[in-house]
Formats: C-alpha cells, sequence, structure tokens
C-alpha cells in the first residue's frame, strides 16, 4: 500500500514514499536514464541547442520524457496522478518537466544549495504561494553516504540526509533547499525527477523566454 505522509511533507518541504515503484519499473527507467545520458549527457553534445526546455544540452536531460514515450507514459500514470493530487492538494495540476540526472563515478557534477523554484519561470511569485511545484524523484540507484545523494535543509532549518532505496520516491516542494555532492563511488547513480506545477507555467509572468519550451498539459484526475 502506498503511504503518502502529507503531514511530514508539509511540515518539513519533503518526503520520502517507500517501496513506490516495482522493480520491473525501477529497471525500465533506468535502462533509459542511462542510454540518455549516455546520448545527451555526454561532453560531445554539451552546450549544444536543443529543441525542448532549457536552450543548450547539459550534463543532465531536462524535458527527458520528450525523447522517450516509455517516461511520458510514467509521467501521467495513475500512480503518479495520485501523489501529485495529494501533495499539491488539487484533482486538477499540470505537467511542467521531468529530468533525468546520472552521476557517474567520480564525475565532477554536483548541485550546490538551492530551491527547484530559482530555476522555475517567477521565484517571487512561487515564495507568495501564487502558485507551486513539486518535484518528484524516482530512486533509481540506492543512496549512500558517498554517491551524492540529496540533502535537504528543512522547514526549521535542518539539514536532512535521507538514504532510501531504490523504488522510493522522494518529493519535495519547490521552495525546499536542496543539494547534492559529487558520486564518489564506484558505480553509478541514477535519478528521474518528475515536476507538476499547480498552475499553467506558459500563463507566469516571467522574465525569461523559453518557459514556452516545457509542458503545460493539465491533469484532471477522477
Amino acid at each position: 500500500m502506498l503511504n503518502i505522509n502529507v503531514k511530514e511533507f508539509d511540515e518539513l518541504g519533503f518526503t520520502v514514499i517507500r517501496s513506490a515503484i516495482c522493480e520491473e519499473k525501477i529497471s525500465e527507467v533506468g535502462s533509459i536514464a542511462l542510454r540518455l545520458k549516455k546520448e545527451f549527457g555526454n561532453e560531445a553534445i554539451i552546450g549544444k541547442t536543443k529543441n525542448f526546455g532549457v536552450p543548450t544540452f547539459w550534463k543532465g536531460l531536462d524535458m527527458a520524457s520528450k525523447y522517450d514515450s516509455t517516461l511520458f507514459n510514467h509521467y501521467t500514470s495513475d500512480l503518479m496522478k495520485r501523489i501529485a493530487s495529494q501533495l499539491l492538494k488539487s484533482k486538477e495540476f499540470y505537467l511542467f518537466n521531468d529530468q533525468i540526472v546520472v552521476k557517474e563515478p567520480k564525475e565532477d557534477f554536483e548541485f550546490t544549495p538551492h530551491c527547484d523554484n530559482e530555476y522555475g519561470p517567477n521565484l517571487e511569485l512561487a515564495k507568495k504561494g501564487i502558485f507551486k511545484t513539486i518535484t518528484c524523484c524516482w530512486v533509481l540507484d540506492d543512496f549512500t553516504n558517498v554517491n551524492g545523494p540529496i540533502q535537504f535543509v528543512s522547514k526549521s532549518n535542518e539539514k536532512i540526509t535521507p538514504l532510501p532505496t531504490a523504488g522510493s520516491i522522494i518529493v519535495w516542494d519547490g521552495n525546499t533547499i536542496h543539494s547534492s555532492s559529487i558520486n564518489k563511488s564506484d558505480k553509478i547513480r541514477s535519478v528521474w525527477l518528475l515536476i507538476y506545477s499547480s498552475t499553467d507555467i506558459h500563463k507566469i509572468s516571467t522574465s525569461e523566454n523559453y518557459f514556452d519550451r516545457f509542458y503545460n498539459d493539465k491533469i484532471v484526475c477522477d
């Protein structure tokens, strides 16, 4: 049974849903993640112009489901609709973005402390609660202390580093500060980040000119 701790999410700014995804789906998405990393996250293509999401390729891949329909099917699945609906507290919400992040062993790939809404259409409106985003992180490999786990700064300013196993989903609010270090292990560490918004981001005032390259599909739950 899926255990979504809404109270913990509201109090901390994040929660971990353990054993949320079966081994078959983890293996399937994990294989896709490695293929997309090899194809679009390599040094030969980084910095080149792309068609979706942010203007150029980087070490991860945003709008990943535009490159693989299996990802889009999972992004819009009943499982993810249920999670997003409960944590956004609405039966109606929108797709926004999804990202593959694969950290290879010893790769110079880390994220300094930030909140996801810093890279959204309008941070100030998000801080005021005019719109809300959540990130649902599919854990594709077990997190350890050395393979670049995600560390959160809770609403009470406590630093917390959960170490979920593969098959878990970490969900955090778009205003929650978090970071992750370099993968110092000898194994790959992969995640898939599924981002949902309470609002059509194409209609949010922004100083950037590329947010119409992200999703704004409306989802309605029964």
